[in-house]
């Protein structure tokens, strides 16, 4: 299956949010809204935020804009030049519910989610753990992947 589940987050106004799935690699993502119920209008949009780990805090990728709209949107986030190739293709992606300045305090909306998947043209498995170190050293991301020794 190309379109790779990176989870579902219920975006709120006060905190960010980090979704589950980690990115390997692609560039094309799609985000789908559920919940939206019969509204028609929104006053409210998300900012998706790319984070990677091995580099944060101290570099961070523009975020983008979302709306809710019903279907889904496809979003291109390229890498930042040269990242692919010293083998920083991990990354997360974080996300924050935002209300336009003429609404705040005036908006009554339902909690949508939002679900955000990575697009794998190739449609091979993930890899279970890539390099990070100076040494290229392998970790384990949260007990899920397996660790390899040398």
């Amino acid at each position: 299956m190309p379109w790779v589940d990176l989870g579902t987050i219920t975006p709120v106004l006060t905190e960010e949010r980090v979704f589950d799935g980690y990115d390997w690699g692609y560039e094309s993502f799609r985000a789908t809204f559920i919940g939206l119920g019969d509204t028609r209008t929104f006053k409210t949009f998300c900012r998706l935020v790319p984070i990677h780990p091995t580099l944060f805090p101290d570099f961070s990728e523009p975020s983008r804009r979302i709306w809710p709209v019903a279907g889904n949107t496809i979003l291109t986030i390229p890498y930042p030049p040269g990242f692919l190739d010293e083998g920083l293709a991990l990354r997360l992606f974080s996300i924050r519910k935002y209300v336009y300045r003429r609404w705040r305090g005036y908006s009554n909306e339902p909690a949508y989610a939002v679900k955000l998947e990575g697009f794998n043209p190739s449609g091979s498995a993930q890899p279970v753990a890539v390099g990070i170190g100076p040494d290229n050293d392998q970790f384990s991301l949260g007990g899920i992947f397996p660790t390899y020794d040398d």
